[in-house]
């Protein structure tokens, strides 16, 4: 398989051009953002965190809301399409035959799982703002949906003659499916039980192949 996508927002942040104290501010803002919630943290709390006065905070952003938008920005209009993208050329290069089946759902699955996991603070700040704020929801959905449809539909034409289910019924079950293990287990791992051990690759080996034991 290929190496995973650098879908990494830190490393973006890392290379993107910007002052050191611009840079701490966002850091600060997404650690607690993502454990305190966005209503509950100050700016105060954030100036603290980072080590810089308001007014720093301020001079580039012009209010707390602004902060949170250039948080999620970059991810949802930057690494989600570029990740689409890339992800959607390999999946055309992949061949899929019988006995590849079940480790190209693993693919599948770990490069939608690492992406989340790479960025979790700032995908937990967006489940919660998307739940209140239907700009920043809208913004994820039209993101996702610019390649989502294409890259599930290329997928189950590569499956689709590895199966004896109903083309339509067949595609349904298997976002579903996949979506529904992927989402579940990000959750358990980085807010339900984070301190549990994980071992990542067995456990999507094993999603793998619940998904590819029910087409």
């Amino acid at each position: 398989m290929k190496k995973r996508l650098n879908t990494d927002l830190n490393y973006w942040y890392e290379t993107a051009q910007m002052p050191d104290s611009k840079r701490k501010v966002l850091a600060s803002a997404i650690k607690l953002f993502s454990t305190q919630g966005y209503d509950k943290t100050s700016t105060l709390e954030i100036s603290k965190d980072a080590e810089v006065s308001q007014a720093v905070i301020f001079k580039y952003f012009h209010s707390k809301r602004e902060l949170l938008q250039s948080i999620l920005q970059p991810i949802i209009e930057n690494l989600i399409p570029v990740y689409a993208d890339t992800f959607l050329k390999e999946m055309k290069e992949m061949k899929f035959t019988p006995d590849q089946a079940e480790e190209g759902i693993y693919y599948l699955l770990r490069e939608r799982f690492y992406f989340l996991y790479q960025n979790k603070e700032v995908v937990i700040i967006i489940m919660s703002q998307a739940l209140i704020n239907d700009d920043i929801k809208n913004a994820i959905i039209k993101a996702f949906n610019k390649q989502q449809d294409k890259l599930m539909r290329l997928m189950w034409l590569k499956y689709k003659d590895l199966t004896k289910c109903n083309k339509r019924a067949g595609f349904h079950n298997f976002v579903e499916l996949i979506v529904t293990q992927l989402i579940s287990y990000f959750i358990q791992v980085v807010k339900l039980a984070p301190h549990q051990k994980y071992n990542f690759e067995k456990d999507l080996r094993r999603f793998a192949r619940n998904v590819y034991l029910t087409l």
